[in-house]
């Protein structure tokens, strides 16, 4: 029988105990190889992605990989802080200057899941829960794991969000410079963010540990981002801190996290890899179609700008869609507040629709 990764091995490893390590490990090479690589290749979400596509493709070529949920529960909390660490004083201050383009992006919310829910129930025929959560234009990683949570097909959801957002982040910046004349004025600048004291070394070590116990005990989906990404916005908003987690710790997360689920689409048939990455892309051309076009009547029914609006509607990631912002010059603290409320609009609809639809967890995926 195959050992359980889900257990820490022993004061004296058993022989099944090390080959459950040197599975990990491998997984984990495998997956660093995969998003160094996508890196090089300026491929979004690239150590994410590279490590998810690496490992699924590398499970059936060279034998059995994994990493266990622990070790990904216990790295995606800094996911979480990531996230809530955009939600400043200073930020919070904008939302009450652009209200038509933060309603077009909660307008936009809303009918991209109704169309996406149709079409992933009536035409790809997917369960009710996977159907919802392939909809919703989310982020990669807390989406998926919200959904996996619920009772969602992990392996779909991961390759129909990646490829949804390699649509979106390879597309929009092209429409843009056709439609406007703007092109890229170079590669965005990280945002300095100071060196970290010790202080914020413990406040962002508090929320990751402190949202992840007050999200178990509020029973949230997905606690080990959720929660997490909770307590980060209150403590940053309340000026606790002001900081982000290190680059390098995001990236191991990023890498955990693809490996984890990457190592779980090598047990997928391949027909159904193929065609849910054939929907991905089919769902990324729609979402993409339909961020033009309200992009468009938002722009013209308001003062703002057309890149600007396309840029803060399309459903890609919050760290994608900055770049892109700062490489096109355009405001980047109203596209970080649409984004922001999106990321917000997910999470408040996301238990209403799955409570409105009345799903239940499939046996066949509880737990």
């Amino acid at each position: 029988m195959r050992p359980s990764l889900d257990r820490l091995p022993g004061i004296r490893p058993t022989r099944s105990d090390r080959a459950a390590i040197l599975r990990i490990v491998k997984t984990l090479a495998v997956a660093a190889v995969g998003g160094a690589l996508f890196k090089e290749l300026h491929i979004p979400l690239a150590w994410m992605l590279g490590a998810l596509l690496f490992t699924g493709v590398g499970g059936r070529l060279i034998g059995p990989l994994d990493v266990p949920r622990t070790m990904r529960d216990t790295v995606v909390p800094v996911l979480g802080v990531l996230l809530g660490s955009g939600f400043t004083p200073e930020v919070l201050g904008h939302l009450g200057r652009w209200p038509a383009g933060l309603a077009a992006v909660l307008v936009y919310v809303v009918v991209s899941a109704i169309f996406g829910v149709l079409y992933f129930r009536l035409v790809v025929k997917f369960d009710p829960l996977t159907a919802f959560f392939s909809a919703i234009p989310g982020g990669l990683s807390d989406l998926t794991l919200l959904g996996a949570s619920l009772g969602a097909d992990l392996g779909r959801l991961a390759l129909i969000h990646s490829m949804r957002i390699i649509v979106v982040v390879t597309t929009i910046p092209f429409g843009v410079r056709f439609l406007t004349g703007t092109s890229a004025v170079g590669p965005a600048s990280a945002t300095a963010h100071g060196p970290f004291t010790a202080w914020d070394l413990v406040a962002l070590v508090l929320c990751a540990a402190l949202g992840t116990f007050l999200g178990r005990k509020a029973g949230l989906p997905a606690t080990p981002v959720l929660g997490p990404l909770l307590v980060s916005a209150a403590a940053h908003l309340a000026g606790l801190t002001a900081v982000v987690p290190p680059p390098w710790l995001v990236i191991l997360a990023q890498i955990v996290l693809g490996g984890y689920i990457g190592s779980r689409l090598s047990g997928m048939a391949g027909a159904t890899v193929r065609a849910a990455l054939l929907h991905g892309l089919v769902w990324g051309v729609v979402l993409v179609v339909l961020a033009f076009a309200a992009a468009l009547v938002t722009s013209r029914a308001s003062a703002i700008a057309f890149p600007s609006m396309l840029l803060g509607i399309a459903p890609g990631g919050l760290p994608e869609m900055a770049v892109i912002t700062l490489a096109l010059n355009v405001d980047i603290a109203f596209v970080t507040v649409c984004h922001l409320t999106r990321i917000v609009a997910v999470y408040l609809i996301t238990p209403f629709g799955v409570r409105l639809g009345g799903w239940t967890i499939p046996a066949r995926r509880k737990g």
